[in-house]
């Protein structure tokens, strides 16, 4: 699978080997490592991490920061490992947060479905962002077409069908997507309605 990238961030050498090992026998991707908090915020800012599990018994900063620097900062989510149930305030909500706590006791079962949550949860953010991104995109386009289409209609006294023709057999005339055609048609014509010269109709 196309797992995300993880960062182990743990205190104790041997404990982060153990998760390590697990991890990698379910097929996680295990980026990298740090010892402390500071060499996890290192690594995070310098690389693509998208989920860190932190270890609760870090000692060279506080973890609420950690948690939210990992977070707000280099962008990836955070499981908090073995903390005690009422050790640091109320638990976050869920994995929409972007920070999560496993309480004690960890177990082998109780990490994986945290984590696998947490991916699954990462995975469809990036969905639906990329969704977001496309139909961004199509409102943009049809903007400017529909913008190019008015300024013809102003400038030429054009009807709507017929700028819309003139667009349209101009793009296959040249070969360039409609939209840089009608980037040029604004370019030419701007906003104020008084060309700077013709626009190429493309035979029309």
């Amino acid at each position: 699978m196309d797992g995300p990238d993880i960062l182990l961030v743990f205190r104790n050498p041997d404990t982060l080997d153990r998760i390590r090992r697990l991890l990698t026998s379910r097929a996680f991707r295990v980026t990298d490592a740090a010892l402390s908090g500071g060499q996890a915020l290192r690594i995070a800012g310098s690389r693509n991490i998208d989920i860190a599990l932190v270890g609760a018994d870090l000692r060279d900063m506080p973890l609420s920061d950690l948690c939210q620097e990992l977070h707000d900062r280099c962008g990836c989510d955070v499981l908090l490992l073995g903390e005690s149930p009422g050790g640091a305030g109320s638990p976050f909500p869920g994995p929409e947060s972007g920070i999560v706590r496993v309480p004690r006791p960890v177990t082998p079962a109780s990490l994986l479905s945290a984590l696998e949550a947490a991916s699954a949860f990462r995975q469809r953010l990036k969905y639906l962002d990329g969704e977001v991104r496309r139909v961004r995109e199509t409102l943009e386009r049809r903007v400017v077409a529909e913008k190019a289409k008015g300024r013809l209609m102003a400038v030429l006294g054009l009807s709507e069908p017929d700028a819309w023709r003139r667009m349209q057999k101009q793009s296959m005339d040249t070969g360039r997507p409609l939209t840089e055609v009608a980037r040029d048609i604004l370019d030419r014509y701007g906003d104020d309605g008084a060309p700077d010269r013709p626009v190429p109709s493309g035979g029309s």
